[in-house]
């Protein structure tokens, strides 16, 4: 699909923290990587700075990227309602089709210089399960339930023959082929193959069926993940969890969540170790994280930096309710700093011919794909400046935000997340980052906690519901409003702080400048489609709001 460029939003700064909003941008930029010359299979990778800039596929397009992409226009439609990506979701679905024809049941790929007869990757099987996910759920449940049981059945029979991954490419007889890149020494790495089928079968178990066969799976995997890619004090073992940064900290998603189906508290204790210590030297405190373990440049990946956000907040519904703050941060900084709404500004209109241009414009919306901390792209020229996977793993990271912005635990609403957004239990507007103001109208009568604004004590607050002055009680992390009535107006106002972090970053060193959780400035600028400079304008309209240091 080609979208022209008028309506559109043409800076962050107009979209700043509005879920909703990048969440459609995200969907045009998936929408827009179709390939009409190849019908309509999605390409991989834009090279906007090359000459001539270029988009290419790749050997993930078929059985990783067309259900990934799948899994993210449906939850964007599910979220919203809306069918505007309905016939990109179409085009995806012949070839999702394909894919299932050809592997049986399971997503396969056309034979390619890899294989001479149809294959696919163990990788690949868990973007498979999540794009069957989210159509059976925001799409048609009718048309594809069929499918996704039908994958599933044969999702576990594959996965009941192994203990673990003994390679990565998987051929129709369900033989293991090792490859070269996914190998320590004599030994399979398993965080990006086996791995990659956890949190899918973990999702599958949420959602539909409670199929203790899928859990027996699930369990078993996790297992073997962690044995390989963890140490006993959390930090990462090098060398045999591979190099893969976004299968390392997708895999702590899986952990917390499969934590907290079986109740277990010391898995998700070691979960939140993990997070703390094994990811920390590889991320930043405002989300930007690596994306090769074994290169020395900081590049990095917006998959991993999703998946940051939702281990994050897996932790915050596991009970770390301090954990819902840096969900928070990360989304309103990398994961959403890095989206694009100049792509003629990153790759120059100089030069360029009208097909160029009109191809650049196509990765409006995109998000980085090997970016640095403090711009849209690497320095290293051969490397891509943007890549779907990112975009889809964004989107992903944007809904469970959204669907957890608010919870109903019995009679008590709990609002976690700080973003406007209307919710299934609640409306909320946020006045953040541009003033410190929170309003809630919850759907129903209830118990509401309300987080605890950041950098904040409790006597800060200013609580009114319906106008009238309240006192809440503070409960682990949470401001207690008490009873509220469907329809109430409760109102928070609060200070924002300004503060500075000085962060060394695999040799170099970024300070940014933070207004609560918004990240506001950074140096040294960057000069690749610079983040986050453009945000300076919020420290003028907040000025008579901020809480200096």
């Amino acid at each position: 699909m080609v979208f022209g460029l008028s309506g559109w939003p043409k800076s962050e700064l107009e979209v700043l923290a509005d879920i909703p909003a990048r969440m459609r941008c995200l969907a045009r930029a998936i929408s827009s990587a179709q390939d009409e010359t190849r019908g309509y299979l999605t390409w991989f990778f834009y090279r906007l700075r090359a000459r001539p800039a270029r988009a290419e596929h790749s050997i993930w397009d078929l059985s990783d990227q067309t259900f990934r992409a799948l899994d993210a226009l449906c939850s964007y439609r599910g979220l919203t309602g809306s069918g505007e990506f309905d016939l990109a979701i179409e085009r995806f679905i012949y070839w999702a089709c394909e894919s299932l024809r050809l592997g049986n049941g399971l997503n396969f790929r056309f034979p390619d210089e890899l294989s001479r007869e149809p294959y696919t990757f163990a990788h690949d099987l868990g973007r498979g399960l999540m794009g069957l996910l989210s159509l059976t759920r925001y799409y048609d449940p009718y048309r594809f339930k069929p499918l996704l049981q039908r994958f599933v059945d044969r999702l576990v029979e594959f996965w009941s023959e192994y203990d673990r991954a003994y390679g990565q490419i998987i051929t129709l007889d369900w033989t293991f082929v090792p490859i070269e890149w996914d190998m320590y020494g004599n030994d399979v790495v398993q965080p990006s193959t086996s791995g990659r089928s956890i949190q899918a079968l973990l999702r599958y178990y949420r959602l539909f069926l409670r199929d203790e066969r899928v859990l027996k799976v699930a369990e078993k995997l996790a297992k073997v993940n962690i044995e390989s890619a963890f140490n006993p004090d959390g930090t990462i073992r090098m060398g045999s969890a591979g190099t893969h940064f976004h299968s390392l900290t997708g895999l702590t998603t899986a952990l917390v969540d499969l934590a907290m189906i079986k109740g277990d508290k010391a898995l998700l204790e070691r979960a939140k170790t993990i997070f703390d210590k094994g990811l920390k030297p590889f991320r930043t405190s405002f989300g930007w994280a690596k994306e090769n373990l074994g290169h020395e440049e900081p590049e990095g990946e917006v998959c991993a930096t999703a998946d940051l956000v939702q281990a994050a907040l897996y932790l915050g519904l596991a009970g770390y309710t301090e954990y819902f703050q840096e969900a928070e941060r990360i989304a309103r900084n990398h994961l959403i700093a890095t989206q694009l709404f100049d792509p003629l500004a990153l790759a120059g209109r100089e030069g360029r011919s009208e097909e160029e241009i009109a191809l650049i414009k196509r990765a409006y919306g995109t998000v980085s794909g090997w970016g640095l901390p403090n711009q849209f792209a690497a320095r290293r020229n051969e490397v891509p400046d943007a890549m779907m996977c990112c975009c889809h793993q964004a989107m992903q990271a944007l809904h469970d935000l959204w669907l957890y912005a608010t919870t109903l635990d019995k009679d008590e609403l709990h609002v976690n997340l700080h973003f406007t957004l209307e919710t299934k239990y609640a409306i909320v507007e946020s006045g953040i980052p541009y003033k410190g103001y929170l309003k809630v109208k919850p759907r129903g009568s209830w118990i509401v906690l309300i987080r605890q604004p950041s950098f904040t004590d409790p006597s800060e607050v200013e609580v009114r519901v319906n106008g009238d002055r309240r006192a809440p009680d503070e409960r682990n992390g949470f401001l207690d409003i008490g009873h509220v009535e469907e329809g109430s107006v409760i109102e928070l106002k609060f200070p924002l702080k300004l503060y500075k972090v000085r962060e060394e970053v695999f040799g170099e060193t970024y300070e940014t400048t933070w207004l609560s959780d918004t990240v506001v400035d950074i140096n040294p600028p960057g000069k690749a489609y610079p983040i986050y400079s453009n945000r300076k304008v919020i420290l003028e309209k907040a000025k008579d709001v901020v809480k200096m240091d």
